[in-house]
């Protein structure tokens, strides 16, 4: 059998490209190696959230794996059938669990009966998606296209303890729903603000939505703030915000760091959603490039994204590598559009 050879190096050069490549190979049957791993990070190779990603993943589909380990630079996955079912994993840091889970995601594509992932780590930690971001953007969008996900249970898991526990449940792929236009957002009806804390105090979420509501007032729709305490084995706090037009939201997270004043962490929130609710995009930025592994199979659907970021343009790559060429990337005088070819 022939192995696709992915570079790791190539695009963004970081752990996207490991999480679609596992899922591509597990989604086709396809054995794939991937070298130089995440060589464009400052800490090179495989970390614990890949690991457990790429773990799951086998467990998934009784594949046969070589390399997989913390540090490792290069891997291979010899994929079998994928099968429902429950898969557990543990990343052993603050690791994202909903990374974990997005890997899972497009496994969908084979699922015969739902599969149900039980993962234990980090929920809201940099440089990965949000719980509230996994749940109110990704979920309704897999939805459409076709991807039924369920989320069962989680417990907050903030950096650098960790001990958040995650239970998602993916069934097998259905007709997707392409009655609404995903292009064109509509008007804007609402902004939420929501806080997520705990072992803080009162005044850091007050301070958040205080100066959030100031910048993102002037946009014509009420705005909407709450706050939610939660259970967690250390401090932390995570703050999202979503625009609803219509059928579409569009999202931003800001996560509080010790040192960080409460109103920069509320400023870096409001400017990304400023950023989207200026353009003409109907998913936001990290949304686009998240949902590039479902594409296939939702023939004619898309989206707009206000720019082609790298994670995206990699993720299109990786997604012709082992499917040729499901889905286009088109500039506009109104940003881009991804859209699905078959």
């Amino acid at each position: 059998m022939s192995v696709v050879e992915i570079d790791g190096a190539h695009g963004e050069g970081g752990g996207q490209v490991v999480r679609t490549a596992v899922a591509m190979s597990a989604c086709t049957g396809q054995t794939v190696r991937v070298r130089n791993a995440r060589a464009n990070r400052s800490s090179t190779g495989l970390r614990p959230q890949h690991v457990a990603a790429i773990d799951a993943v086998a467990q998934a589909c009784s594949a046969d794996t070589s390399g997989v380990e913390v540090g490792a630079k290069t891997f291979q996955i010899d994929p079998g059938e994928v099968a429902g079912g429950r898969v557990r994993v543990d990343t052993g840091t603050a690791a994202s669990t909903v990374l974990v889970a997005h890997t899972l995601v497009p496994l969908s594509d084979r699922l015969e009966e739902p599969l149900t992932l039980m993962a234990k780590g980090g929920t809201d930690v940099k440089h990965a998606p949000t719980l509230a971001h996994f749940r109110s953007a990704l979920v309704p969008w897999a939805r459409r296209l076709g991807v039924p996900i369920e989320v069962n249970q989680a417990r907050e898991g903030f950096y650098p303890v960790g001990g958040g526990r995650l239970s998602v449940t993916i069934g097998p792929r259905e007709e997707p729903d392409l009655s609404e236009p995903t292009i064109e957002r509509g008007r804007l009806r609402s902004i939420d603000v929501h806080v997520r804390i705990a072992d803080l105090p009162d005044h850091i979420p007050e301070r958040i939505h205080r100066t959030a509501e100031g910048l993102l007032g002037g946009h014509e729709a009420p705005v909407h703030t709450s706050v939610e305490r939660v259970d967690a084995e250390c401090p932390g706090v995570v703050v999202d915000a979503f625009a609803h037009h219509g059928d579409t939201v569009l999202a931003a997270n800001a996560l509080g760091e010790q040192g960080v004043p409460s109103e920069t962490v509320a400023k870096n929130l409001a400017g990304d959603l400023v950023a989207e609710l200026s353009s003409s995009a109907t998913v936001d930025v990290h949304l686009a490039d998240q949902l590039v592994p479902l594409l296939p199979g939702a023939p004619g659907t898309g989206y707009r994204v206000r720019e082609a970021t790298s994670h995206l343009e990699t993720n299109l790559e990786v997604l012709e590598a082992f499917r040729g060429q499901a889905a286009e990337l088109v500039d506009t005088d109104r940003g881009c559009i991804v859209r699905s070819l078959r």
